[in-house]
């Protein structure tokens, strides 16, 4: 596990984070989606949001990549506090080099007329990396989510389900981010895939010293990959702790649902010190 967050200045700060959205059904009435939500993230760690489906930790997660504009609160990313209005090119760019996105769905978010090579590519010109050297990064970037380089050559159609996300995760990379969201990552991925994932994600977390907000519904695999976790219900928290602990003794009758309902008891995914295989 991550040192404490305490010995560290923190690379996300959230305070009082909060959304409404109008509702339909009723004029000039709104839905509060996340109310006063608040954490910190350090270099290194790995936070988990962890609710069903409506709790509003997507909407968190939408907020803090600029999707949606937040109705009250404060994000500071990096040192920096963010303007909630529209940003130009250039703060763009430098909020894209803080803080990247792994989303659910990796063949939605994956262009599918452009080959895995461009995909990455692209990311790495955004950054600004030397065109002659873009293809050589583009190959140590394939290799290190653990695909080859002739997957490159492919599309996004013509990859599984675990190679897709695994190009979306080296697409984030390619920014060089200090911190990944991973919103509901492994979600999609079979038992086997979700594993060979969630270690693929610790070994890059330690060799690089990414922060994950790593957001999710399902327990088990929270506690295969975060430090801490906070738990979002009706858009506020009403638990947060040390994952073991949060786990093993939760205080809050929300909580303990959670936990019952792992959908796979028991299951254990390969242990951080197994090979992670090449995709094939």
């Amino acid at each position: 596990m991550a040192e404490s967050t305490l010995e560290r200045t923190p690379v996300l700060s959230v305070r009082g984070l909060s959304k409404r959205f109008p509702d339909p059904s009723r004029r000039g009435a709104f839905t509060t989606a996340v109310d006063g939500v608040g954490f910190d993230v350090a270099a290194g760690e790995s936070l988990a949001i962890v609710g069903e489906s409506g709790s509003g930790k997507t909407t968190v997660a939408r907020m803090l990549m600029g999707l949606e504009t937040p109705t009250g609160g404060e994000i500071t990313v990096c040192g920096r506090v963010r303007d909630h209005r529209r940003p130009g090119r250039g703060e763009r760019r430098k909020r894209a080099r803080e803080l990247q996105i792994v989303f659910q769905d990796p063949y939605s978010s994956l262009d599918p007329r452009r080959r895995v090579r461009t995909i990455v590519h692209d990311s790495l010109a955004l950054r600004g990396v030397p065109a002659a050297s873009r293809g050589a990064v583009v190959d140590d970037l394939l290799e290190a989510v653990g695909l080859l380089a002739r997957h490159g050559d492919l599309y996004p159609r013509q990859l599984s389900g675990g190679q897709r996300q695994r190009v979306a995760i080296a697409r984030a990379l390619a920014l060089d981010p200090k911190i990944l969201i991973l919103d509901e990552a492994v979600a999609a991925l079979d038992v086997s895939v979700q594993a060979q994932v969630l270690n693929l994600l610790a070994d890059l977390r330690e060799e690089r010293g990414l922060a994950y907000l790593f957001i999710s519904h399902d327990l088990a695999v929270v506690n295969q990959i975060s430090d801490r976790a906070i738990v979002l219900r009706n858009g506020r928290i009403v638990e947060e702790g040390p994952t073991p602990r949060l786990l093993a003794d939760p205080q809050h009758a929300y909580t303990r649902q959670l936990r019952a309902a792992v959908p796979r008891p028991g299951w254990v995914p390969q242990r951080r010190d197994q090979p992670v295989p090449a995709a094939r």
